[in-house]
């Protein structure tokens, strides 16, 4: 039992340290629902979703909806709606997608696009 609270401890500290030290909104599951929150507020995201991921330096999340993925900004607006069998998130905007053709790196603001 302490071995389990320890290691939430852990995980819940490290958590908030990140949201604290890229001052992105944190993404909180309660009630079933996913939440963006940034210290006085919060913003409700839509039910579909199964998992937020944390934000990067740029200010992007990656999403699952429906068994797909998409990239939310911090305001929870979808940037890459989910369409995706997978991503992986890199850092500063940079993520790597699954596509029909394979795996391609890409960049939020579309100077990098590697397929």
């Amino acid at each position: 039992m302490k071995k389990i609270i320890t290691i939430l401890f852990v995980t819940i500290t490290f958590t908030l340290l990140h949201a604290q030290k890229t001052q992105q909104p944190l993404p909180i599951l309660k009630n079933g629902k996913w939440f963006l929150y940034n210290g006085l507020s919060e913003i409700e995201l839509p039910k579909s979703y199964s998992f937020v991921s944390l934000f990067d330096n740029a200010g992007t999340a990656f999403f699952s909806e429906r068994f797909k993925f998409g990239i939310i900004d911090t305001a929870g607006k979808v940037i890459v709606p989910a369409n995706y069998k997978d991503i992986e998130q890199y850092d500063n905007g940079l993520y790597r997608r699954a596509t029909i053709e394979g795996y391609e790196i890409f960049s939020i603001d579309n100077k990098i696009n590697i397929k």
